[in-house]
């Protein structure tokens, strides 16, 4: 491999630019001996008591007074918090003490008084100590594996607290590999003590970079973009880097870990929400620095203020929660009031800032509001119809230190309402926030607003996978109408009070279209495809669903159908506010309306909230398969595993795009979401998007990328079904064993790794396929046959060759939609289990799984044995490394044609005999005295070739065992340095002993040297 593409070439080309933008670097053993020679300790305490002491001081009696150094080792103490409660339990206390720092009693004349020391000196970069270092050893929690420690790559520390993470990857291993690697690291039993104290995880191969933060799943880590910055960024790294090109590492890392910025993301941009802790995406940074910039111009009294549109998904709470705190921190008896138009949004905006630990409060009435403002509470959340009754009491706040929050701006920017809230706070500063595009028209008027701060649009969404792929098909349920007449007296009476003008109005011809679409038979058909369709692609896997009707009775109708005629966990969710069509007022109607509906929440003590707040968290726990909804949960409603939204509704604009948007958040697993359209909201989507009426209010360019047509992807699924034909004919031969050719074909590497893109891509486009109705529609029998063939046996050659070369792939991720894409276009009569873990040779399992290799069951043992080799090689080298070089002679005499297959596969098998301690021949060799002590056995394997008395050999490898064992007695002796010079020691004096009874040739310092490092880890390994 070319040194530019090695991970020790990346590794010091990350050093490098540290070193450069102001690091110092510590080398393993500097940074060990830091650490007190102890991979146990994760702080180095000399380097941040030494910068504690440089900028911690307190006033008393107008003078600096330097704290104790008692308190200052008491404050490092302090800092590293047990884990007792959990590692991000601690994180979280560790974050706080080091963004707020902690109180101590110093002495001072005859009183003690408290004062606050801090780790960090947020206001003065020059008084902090940056450090880095490499493969940072840190001793893990579960002492019983064979591995006792892990190696992070590179670790970045601030004063000495390990800060930054970074694990790295050759430019051939994908940057997932990384991902999972940081990932394992955090886990019970691994090294969560150094995970604790972290802030930036970075991940990254040559290619591609990622950050993230403590605790984040794989799925939500992210990638920078620098936006505005870019061109600066790399102007300043062309200055200190002269010898190389600059790459997106070089500018991700920068953006991130320049001192100054890194300082302000650990400040103000890393947050917890509830349990989960986040860190900033770029699009929210530098939408809150534009804003904090932009509020900081004042003209005639009055601050700048404008309009943030960040696409529905991208973190907008999150974003006014961050903001919300800097501007309570930076600008000081500052208000800030967050206003909505929905009381579920209002909740849901309160939920968000409590679970980011701000002091928020909620009112919960007009009058309610009066107070909080009179009080002079710093943040509040409220609807924008209390502000009806502050107007109505003549209360007005001319203060420019007032900051209006406005939730889904374009509902709430303007109107009546609008104007009575700025006529109560005149001079404060407006900023709204959207989660969709504005219209044409809005856009002229929000520049009276201080115009656009910053625009995260829905294909910037997509392009950063913040949001997944939404594809479209239109489905129209076909119902016959039989009796015109009875259709017609049923509108009549409907319409009985209404003028004829009013009969006339296209709101009236509304009712009939819905009375059709409320029609029982409609509704029964409806379900049915709903329910085949949910069966087909849903049922089995990790996802669900949500349906939009147009009433509350026929939501309540739906889940009386789906109850009734279908096996699925139905639930429906409706406001018991006044009806909000004319459907629901027809007197039947109602009555059914209320009587289901207290039905439903009367099994939570009529507690209506208590009934929607269980049944949305059954829904987002995978409890419930379809969520039937109305208005309610069809905004802001943030549910990932939400994967098909089936829209009977009428929809458009705004309220479309924020329907839609329920089922684009990521997830584990998920890489698209489906909006299946029973209404014809969008016809067969061949148009621009806003071509349709529906979204003929926006500009294109605003809408791009919101929504695809699911036809589109029958295309580019024949299109991958012919380059997988490509690259591997042989699928297509009529060959009885074609399966062993392709197999066999696939031997390196590279090839097997493009076989396996391929199919992925291949499976990906089927399983995204598989949910339109027209996709068997658009082939004949012969084009399915041949699809099916070629992914049954796609199947089995991956597995067949996973096996054959030992390869642990990651597909854990698919895992549950592979199966249910295998029983769903190739049937379960087969009972085929399509992802197999790959089985430990030692496993009872591995014969019977490689049973279906037929000539390639030697190729599987042998590279099965190999990974083993390599796992264990420090428990016994002599061993192993034997062991090693008969593998390579076997399989050197099977391809010079010395021997055949049938002796090919005889002798691998003797090597697994051998590799699980079953071989006779083998065993039969070692006395009795050491034949079943791992330790002794591994002693005396690497010691024969200095002492050649057989007696003298066995009694000095019983003699190094029993040292070993002796000593793992003690509570963490493998990790005692005392203990482990101690038998070292006894050893060398034996060898000495032994030179001495002429019993062993005399042996140079640095042969002993080894020789004992070799003992050590072989008793390690047995021991600890």
């Amino acid at each position: 491999m070319p040194k530019e593409y090695s991970e020790r070439f990346l590794q010091d080309k990350v050093i490098e630019l540290f070193k450069n933008i102001g690091y110092k670097y510590l080398s393993p053993e500097d940074a060990f001996k830091e650490r007190g020679s102890d991979n146990g300790n994760i702080i180095l305490k000399n380097i941040l008591e030494n910068q504690m002491n440089k900028f911690n001081y307190f006033i008393y009696n107008d003078k600096k007074q330097k704290f104790s150094e008692e308190n200052i080792k008491r404050a490092i103490d302090d800092l590293d918090v047990p884990l007792i409660n959990g590692y991000l339990t601690a994180n979280e206390k560790i974050t706080e003490k080091i963004l707020k720092g902690e109180s101590y009693k110093e002495k001072v004349g005859n009183k003690s008084e408290s004062f606050n020391i801090h780790y960090i000196d947020f206001n003065n970069i020059e008084n902090n100590a940056f450090h880095i270092t490499e493969e940072f050893e840190v001793k893990r929690q579960n002492t019983e594996e064979k591995e006792k420690t892990r190696r992070p790559d590179l670790v970045v520390f601030i004063n000495g607290i390990p800060l930054g993470i970074i694990e790295l990857k050759k430019a051939s291993v994908s940057i997932d590999n990384a991902i999972e690697q940081m990932r394992i690291n955090q886990k019970d039993g691994e090294i969560r003590q150094l995970f604790k104290f972290s802030q930036l995880l970075l991940c990254a191969n040559d290619e591609t970079i990622k950050y993230a933060t403590a605790g984040t799943n794989k799925k939500f880590y992210s990638v920078w973009h620098n936006k505005e910055d870019d061109g600066k960024i790399k102007e300043k790294l062309n200055e200190i880097i002269t010898d190389r090109k600059i790459d997106e590492i070089d500018i991700t890392l920068y953006s991130l870990f320049e001192k100054e910025r890194f300082l302000d993301i650990l400040e103000y941009f890393i947050i917890f929400d509830g349990k989960d802790k986040k860190v900033a995406r770029y699009n929210q940074y530098f939408a809150i620095k534009k804003t904090i910039k932009r509020i900081n111009n004042i003209k005639n009294g009055k601050r700048d203020g404008g309009v943030i549109w960040h696409t529905q998904g991208s973190g907008k709470s999150l974003t006014m929660s961050m903001l919300t705190k800097i501007i309570s921190k930076k600008i000081k008896c500052s208000k800030v009031i967050v206003v909505t138009d929905r009381i579920d949004l209002d909740e849901q905006i309160h939920k968000t800032f409590q679970n980011t630990s701000i002091s928020v409060n909620k009112a919960n009435s007009g009058k309610h509001l009066i107070n909080l403002i009179k009080n002079n509470k710093s943040i509040i959340t409220t609807v924008i119809n209390k502000f009806e009754k502050v107007f109505e009491e003549k209360i007005k706040i001319d203060s420019p230190d007032i900051f209006v929050l406005v939730d889904e701006s374009h509902r709430t920017q303007y109107g009546d309402l609008a104007n009575k809230m700025r006529k109560v706070f005149p001079n404060a500063c407006y900023i709204g926030f959207t989660g969709t595009p504005l219209y044409k028209a809005e856009k002229s008027t929000a520049k009276k607003f201080g115009g656009f701060i910053d625009c995260y649009t829905i294909r910037d969404g997509l392009r950063d996978k913040v949001i997944v792929p939404l594809y479209y098909e239109s489905r129209l349920i076909n119902l016959k109408i039989l009796d015109e007449d009875a259709l017609d007296e049923r509108y009549e009476l409907i319409t009985k009070d209404f003028t004829e003008e009013q009969k006339s109005d296209l709101q009236n011809k509304r009712v009939k279209e819905n009375t059709i679409n409320q029609n029982y038979n409609r509704l029964i058909k409806l379900a049915c495809d709903i329910a085949k369709h949910y069966e087909k692609n849903l049922k089995g896997t990790n996802f669900n669903s949500m349906l939009a009707v147009s009433s509350k009775f026929q939501a309540l109708k739906m889940k009386e159908i789906f109850d009734e005629y279908h096996n699925l966990e139905t639930e429906a969710v409706i406001s018991s506010e006044a009806p909000e069509s004319e459907e629901d007022e027809i007197t039947e109607n109602k009555k059914y309306v209320s009587k289901k509906w207290k039905e439903l929440y009367g099994k939570y003590t009529n507690d209506e909230r208590k009934y929607t707040d269980e049944i949305i968290k059954k829904f987002k726990d995978g409890k419930i398969d379809i969520l039937i909804v109305v208005d309610k949960l069809l905004t802001g409603f943030d549910a990932p595993k939400a994967q098909v939204l089936y829209m009977d509704k009428e929809l458009k604009d705004h309220a479309l795009l924020q329907a839609i948007a329920r089922v684009n958040r990521t997830y584990e697993g998920k890489d698209f979401g489906i909006l299946i359209d029973y209404r014809g909201l969008l016809k067969n989507l061949d148009l621009a998007l806003n071509k349709y009426d529906k979204l003929a209010n926006y500009d294109s360019e605003d809408i791009d990328g919101a929504v695809f047509n699911l036809k589109e992807k029958i295309e580019e699924f024949k299109k991958s079904y012919n380059e997988l034909i490509e690259f591997l004919p042989e699928l297509k031969s009529n060959k009885t064993d074609k399966l062993s050719i392709c197999r066999d074909l696939l031997s390196e590497k590279e090839n097997r790794e493009k076989f396996y893109n391929l199919f992925a891509k291949y499976s990906k486009l089927l399983n995204i396929c598989q949910f339109s109705e027209s996709f068997l529609e658009s082939f004949t029998e012969e084009e399915i046959k041949s699809y099916k063939e070629l992914f049954k046996l796609c199947i089995d050659l991956r597995k067949s060759l996973r096996l054959k070369h030992n390869e642990a792939i990651d597909f854990k991720e698919y895992e549950s939609k592979m199966q249910k894409l295998y029983d769903t276009f190739i049937g379960t009569e087969t009972k085929v289990k399509v992802l197999n873990e790959i089985p430990n040779i030692f496993s009872q399992d591995f014969e019977k799984e490689i049973e279906c290799l037929g000539d390639a069951k030697a190729d599987a043992i042998l590279n099965a044995a190999n990974d083993m080799i390599k796992e264990k090689m420090e428990e016994n080298p002599a061993f192993y490394e034997k062991l090693s070089e008969k593998i390579k002679r076997i399989i050197k005499d099977y391809e010079s044609k010395r021997i055949s297959k049938e002796i090919f596969l005889k002798e691998a098998m003797k090597i697994k005999l051998e590799l699980c301690g079953e071989s006779y021949e083998e065993n039969i060799k070692y006395d009795e005295k050491i034949r079943d002590n791992k330790c002794a056995r591994a002693v005396y394997d690497n010691t024969e070739k200095y002492i050649k008395d057989k007696e003298t050999l066995i009694k000095f490898s019983l003699f190094v065992d029993e040292l070993f064992k002796s000593k793992s007695n003690k509570p963490d002796w493998q990790n005692s340095s005392d203990i482990i010079i101690c038998i070292e020691n006894d050893i060398d004096d034996k060898l000495r002993d032994l030179e001495e009874e002429s019993k062993i040739e005399k042996l140079d310092n640095e042969t002993v040297m080894d020789f004992l490092r070799i003992l050590r880890k072989i008793g390690l390994n047995a021991y600890s």
